[in-house]
């Protein structure tokens, strides 16, 4: 629950200093790492690796919901909440 309310606002406070596009590379590419992690420890039977892979997802899609609204913002001026809700319930969907 914590991480839920913390890493949303890290995670803003960073797009909003690198730019948004370069931390969502970095966040996808992080989350690249957590699937190896996984991955790995579900061929090897690592529970540690297993847990470190779905910490590693956990943070960064909280990140992800996050870091493509500062760039759809400019394309969408008028319908803004239509866009964050599609945006946000498409994500919903996959989980």
């Amino acid at each position: 629950f914590l991480p839920n309310l913390v890493v949303p606002f890290l995670a803003g406070a960073l797009a909003q200093r690198f730019g948004a596009g370069r931390m969502l590379v970095a966040t996808q590419s992080v989350a690249a790492v957590g699937h190896i992690a996984v991955a790995v420890g579900a061929q090897g039977r690592s529970y540690a690796a297993l847990f470190a892979g779905r910490v590693i997802l956990g943070i960064t899609y909280e990140s992800i919901d996050v870091m493509p609204l500062p760039i759809l913002a400019p394309r969408f001026r008028d319908g803004w909440a239509m866009v964050v809700g599609l945006f946000s319930s498409a994500l919903r969907m996959g989980s």
